[in-house]
């Protein structure tokens, strides 16, 4: 579970991450034999960039399996 506030700020399984750290982190997720499922979750308010900059992140490192959660809250 990956939750986005409206500030910015991404925790990670309930931890902090700057993007380098979460890209790190990214990466060794995707060498695992089974790579987990990537639950989004944004603040209401939280920007386009700082959402869309997690999922490029995650692509980048080869994580496929991505998906935003609650966001029927947005409709």
């Amino acid at each position: 579970k990956i939750d986005v506030s409206k500030a910015g700020e991404v925790k990670l399984d309930g931890k902090v991450y700057g993007p380098s750290d979460l890209e790190m982190k990214f990466k060794s997720m995707a060498s695992e034999a089974n790579q987990p499922e990537i639950h989004l979750r944004p603040d209401g308010q939280s920007s386009y960039e700082s959402i869309s900059g997690v999922m490029a992140a995650a692509q980048r490192q080869g994580l496929t399996k991505i998906g935003i959660v609650g966001n029927e809250k947005y409709f």
